[in-house]
């Protein structure tokens, strides 16, 4: 009976950071039907997204070809573990920034017009977690013609 103790606790056990994952991977996906379906109703055309986790003071970057005569926001929100996420988009090799949100925000969300088509880069930063563990965030990014 003991030995079935131990095996059951140490099962539970290794079951609960798999069911904290999932629930923030959730938290990630909710998040990013509902900013996709804000972006939509404001008349914009969803591009691209991802969903991703980064511990704190991490960041990724993500490459994208923006074009010449197209607006673009790009949103980068966090899960219900995230307490501030920064966006910013850059371009060239000395990374200069066309824009950037760097609020104390989960959400954050820049809006640019590139005078030219080429290849730019997403930088998204978990900035801050509210348990210092990792978070999950999405990234979305959206385009409607310049007017």
């Amino acid at each position: 009976m003991k030995r079935f103790l131990l095996i059951a606790l140490a099962t539970l056990a290794l079951a609960l950071p798999t069911v904290n994952i999932v629930a923030s991977q959730m938290g990630a996906k909710v998040t990013a039907l509902n900013v996709a379906r804000l972006l939509t109703e404001s008349g914009w055309t969803v591009r691209d997204g991802a969903i991703d986790v980064l511990q704190p003071g991490g960041s990724k970057i993500y490459p994208v070809t923006l074009y010449f005569g197209q607006q673009y926001r790009i949103v980068a929100a966090g899960d219900e573990e995230a307490a501030d996420v920064d966006v910013g988009i850059y371009y060239g090799p000395e990374a200069k920034f066309l824009a950037k949100d760097d609020d104390n925000s989960n959400v954050a969300v820049v809006t640019v017009t590139p005078g030219y088509t080429d290849q730019f880069y997403i930088k998204v930063v978990m900035a801050r977690t509210k348990t210092g563990g990792p978070a999950y965030f999405n990234l979305q990014y959206a385009s409607k013609p310049k007017g």
